[in-house]
């Protein structure tokens, strides 16, 4: 449902941070939407895209390492 944006406001920046996670997990489907969204995107726009994934990725990590 998520995928598809429903229930949730649009927004690019947090679309490419959920696209880089699943890219580097190895989603073929992300890695192509990810590759669209960079198309559309400044280098800054990129930067912070990149930050938010890291910083989600961090919390998942210490989501995982609680319990």
């Amino acid at each position: 449902m998520r995928e598809q944006g429903l229930g949730v406001p649009r927004n690019r920046l947090h679309a490419y941070a959920w696209c880089l996670l699943a890219a580097t997990d190895g989603n073929n489907d992300a890695t192509k939407a990810r590759d669209e969204l960079e198309k559309g995107m400044t280098e800054k726009e990129k930067s912070a895209g990149q930050k938010l994934a890291q910083h989600r990725f961090a919390q998942q990590q210490k989501q995982e390492s609680i319990g």
